[in-house]
């Protein structure tokens, strides 16, 4: 099957881009911290396995740590700022991965909010909220 390609205004891909980048930052926000609040949980539960290994039913395990990929999206950024025409060519796979925001990564990123929303605390409502983004 042959790939799609098709034209679209590079300002509008450049607009949605940088939007679905936001949106990110603020998800990797609240990401680390409750990493950071999870880690914190992990190591305290660590000790006690350790301490009382043959009480507990399951050995606690440590928390996703998330992965800061900013820098895709700025490489990209970076390029249709420079790029010098209206319009800009996007196969279907840039389409996906620039107008739709259908990373390589979505998938692990979307896993990790929903660990942090579903271990409750300080934020996990907000990630939940904007995860729900991540399913359309």
């Amino acid at each position: 099957m042959k790939e799609l390609t098709i034209n679209v205004r590079a300002k509008d891909v450049l607009k949605r881009l940088e939007k679905h980048r936001a949106r990110y930052q603020k998800t990797l926000k609240l990401l680390f911290k409750s990493f950071e609040r999870e880690a914190q949980k992990y190591q305290e539960e660590y000790q006690k396995f350790v301490a009382e290994v043959q009480r507990l039913e399951k050995q606690p395990y440590p928390p996703n740590k998330p992965e800061d990929r900013t820098k895709d999206y700025d490489f990209y950024i970076a390029m249709l700022k420079e790029h010098i025409l209206e319009v800009v060519t996007l196969s279907e796979e840039m389409f996906r991965t620039l107008w739709q925001d259908r990373w390589d990564w979505t998938s692990q990123h979307h896993d990790t909010m929903m660990f942090y929303a579903q271990a409750g605390g300080a934020g996990s409502a907000d990630i939940a909220e904007l995860a729900s983004a991540y399913d359309d």
